[in-house]
């Protein structure tokens, strides 16, 4: 009887230990996060879903060498073309934004490609949102942040059984290996796994619902809203100043855009009570940036672009709660398409475009009389567009 238990517990610990290897093998073959870049692995690339996951993202930072990198969050992710000629000329591209990220979080990116051997990047574009003096009062991480090489802690053991063990690997693995046979190119365009980026399926057309339009917006009690008077921001103000300063001594370019979010999104922030908030912001980024080129003036100035406004394009119409309307600059209030960052890179890089008055490069010289002008703006706004200001105070009741 004893013999015929141990023989039981023998043939079923090998069965156990079988099928955990062969799925190891499968998931370490298809490689769904892109961690270990075998020959096999590259022939699913394209239809890796979690590719746009910090995850994959971080593993990227650390082994990639790229010419040209793009962080910040989805909108830099979704809005920014990677084969846009401003960039190419400079070499390689890739962008690794993520999802709702922190100026933490592309802290720590910074941190993986720094620290790869040989890793010179010549230009970085960062996007930043000047309310970051409310997001980034503390450390803030995202779900994925704990699992990647992003997270100062991490325990690569478990870093290694998560991404070939786990229940969520094996699927993302059967995925892939479902739409590499069925070959589906909607996949592709969704994840643009080529240039890093990302585009939700709504986006594929400019058809944009009114619900699709508002979803993004902030509600009344999000995180952005939640701590009055406005907190200190110094933990972040020496995040960035490191980020400035190691970008110059790596000789990188440096040009950081304060994102075109849809006025309707913009206004909606002011009637949260952030608008000195955003101002702050902006007025922070440019005088750590006047520090930092302040002290190595061979290397390529920092550059600050504020690209969110009252007028232009961030002006464009959008749906009724009746209705569907094409939108060419945005999929909705918080994101825009690749049009519009074109348009944006077109202007940092002096090319031309077909709004050439869209965004300003902001300096000590000018910033204050920016701001002024952007209040200014705001006036005309609401006057002119009465239904858009009605929509930013009525705004979603969900938390976001």
């Amino acid at each position: 009887m004893r013999r015929r238990l141990r023989a039981y517990c023998r043939t079923l610990f090998l069965t156990i230990g079988a099928m955990a290897a062969s799925v190891a093998l499968l998931n370490w073959l298809v490689d769904p996060y892109d961690m270990y870049c075998h020959s096999v692995s590259g022939h699913f690339r394209s239809y890796k879903r979690r590719l746009i996951h910090r995850v994959s993202k971080a593993e990227i930072a650390r082994r990639g060498l790229y010419d040209v990198l793009l962080i910040g969050d989805s909108r830099i992710a979704a809005g920014y073309d990677a084969d846009h000629p401003a960039l190419t000329r400079f070499g390689s591209v890739y962008n690794l934004s993520v999802a709702a990220s922190s100026i933490y979080e592309c802290s720590r990116m910074l941190d993986l490609v720094f620290e790869k051997p040989g890793s010179k990047p010549g230009l970085i574009v960062w996007g930043i949102s000047p309310e970051f003096v409310v997001r980034d009062r503390s450390p803030r991480t995202e779900f994925d942040f704990d699992a990647s090489l992003l997270n100062p802690r991490l325990n690569y053991g478990e870093y290694h059984l998560r991404n070939l063990l786990t229940l969520d690997a094996t699927r993302h693995t059967l995925w892939t290996i479902r739409d590499r046979l069925m070959s589906q190119p909607d996949v592709i365009a969704s994840t643009q796994t080529s240039s890093g980026g990302f585009t939700s399926p709504a986006a594929a057309s400019e058809l944009v619902s009114h619900e699709t339009f508002v979803h993004v917006l902030p509600a009344r009690h999000s995180y952005l809203a939640e701590h009055e008077p406005m907190p200190a921001v110094a933990e972040a103000e020496q995040l960035l100043r490191n980020c400035f300063n190691r970008c110059r001594e790596r000789g990188a370019e440096l040009k950081i855009v304060i994102p075109p979010v849809h006025a309707v999104y913009l206004e909606r922030l002011h009637q949260l009570g952030l608008g000195e908030r955003i101002e702050f912001g902006k007025r922070t980024l440019v005088s750590l940036a006047t520090e930092c080129n302040s002290t190595t003036a061979s290397a390529p100035p920092i550059e600050i672009w504020d690209f969110s406004s009252f007028r232009g394009p961030p002006t464009e119409a959008y749906a009724t709660t009746t209705t569907t309307a094409p939108m060419h600059w945005y999929q909705d209030a918080l994101h825009f398409r690749e049009a519009l960052g074109n348009l944006t890179l077109d202007q940092m890089f002096g090319m031309a475009n077909e709004v050439p008055e869209f965004g300003t490069r902001l300096t000590e010289s000018n910033v204050e009389v920016h701001l002024i002008s952007q209040r200014t703006a705001r006036n005309v706004y609401q006057r002119k567009h009465t239904d858009h200001v009605q929509l930013a105070i009525e705004g979603p009741v969900t938390r976001r």
